[in-house]
C-alpha cells in the first residue's frame, strides 16, 4: 500500500509568516524585529514625503547653506546604511536623527525666507527611464509655470491641458517636449544627488552604503555638532 506523501513546510517561512528569497536585513530577520524597524523607518520616510510636498522634490536640501547640506547628506547616508546593513538599534537611532535633520532643514529654509511650492504646482520625481532623476512639475495653467522654483534641479514642466491632450501616449512625449525648442518643457542642469538609490556604474556618486562614512559615528543635531572634515 502506497504511503501518503508528507507535505513539507514552505522553504521560506517563519511560523506561518511568509518570507522572501531575498536575504533579510539584519534588523528584519524576524517578524517582530521587522515590525519594530519598519515603524521607525516609516516615521522618517513619511516626513521626507511631507517635506517634498511642501518644498518640492529634492529641493529642501538645496535651500540651505553648504555645511548644513553636507551634514544632512551625511545623515542620509547613515540612514541608508542602517536601513540596508544595520541592526534594529541602528535603524531606530538613525531614523530618529533623520527626523531631527528634516526638521532642522525645514526651520532653516523657513528662516531664510524661501517659499514653499505653490498650491498650483504638483511635483513628482521620475524614477526610471531616460529622464530618471528629473522632477516632473504639473501646473494648472501657463500662468503657474512662472511660479516653479528649480533651485538647480532638472525640472520638466507640463500643464494640465497638455496632460489632457497627450494622455494615453507613451513616455516618449516627455522626451519630445524636452528636445524641441518652443515646447513648454524646460530642463535645467543640476548637480547629481550624491546619495541616489539607483546610481548607474558610470554615474558620479555613492554606489552602496556598506562602508563607514569617514569613521563618523555620531552627528548630534540636537547639540549642533560641526561637520567633520
Amino acid at each position: 500500500m502506497a504511503r501518503k506523501p508528507i507535505k513539507k513546510p514552505p522553504q521560506f517561512a517563519d511560523r506561518g509568516v511568509p518570507a522572501t528569497t531575498r536575504p533579510a536585513m539584519p534588523w528584519a530577520v524576524t517578524p517582530g524585529l521587522y515590525i519594530a524597524g519598519k515603524e521607525a523607518l516609516d516615521a522618517a520616510d513619511q516626513l521626507g514625503v511631507e517635506m517634498d510636498r511642501k518644498w518640492g522634490v529634492g529641493r529642501l536640501r538645496l535651500l540651505v547653506n553648504g555645511p548644513m547640506r553636507e551634514k544632512f547628506d551625511r545623515q542620509r547616508y547613515l540612514m541608508a546604511q542602517a536601513r540596508w546593513e544595520g541592526t534594529l538599534e541602528d535603524v531606530k537611532r538613525e531614523s530618529a536623527r533623520m527626523v531631527t535633520a528634516y526638521t532642522a532643514l525645514d526651520n532653516a529654509a523657513k528662516g531664510s525666507g524661501a517659499a514653499p511650492v505653490d498650491d498650483s504646482i504638483w511635483e513628482v520625481g521620475i524614477p526610471n527611464g531616460i529622464l530618471e532623476g528629473s522632477v516632473l512639475a504639473i501646473v494648472k495653467n501657463d500662468e503657474a509655470m512662472a511660479k516653479v522654483r528649480t533651485e538647480g534641479r532638472n525640472v520638466i514642466l507640463i500643464t494640465l491641458d497638455e496632460v489632457a491632450r497627450y494622455i494615453g501616449l507613451d513616455g516618449a512625449l516627455l522626451e519630445v517636449k524636452k528636445t524641441f525648442p518652443g515646447a513648454q518643457i524646460k530642463r535645467a542642469e543640476s548637480p547629481r544627488d550624491p546619495i541616489s538609490p539607483s546610481l548607474a556604474e558610470w554615474d558620479e556618486g555613492i554606489p552602496d552604503v556598506k562602508a563607514p562614512i569617514d569613521g563618523v559615528l555620531d552627528l548630534n543635531w540636537e547639540v549642533g555638532d560641526e561637520v567633520p572634515f
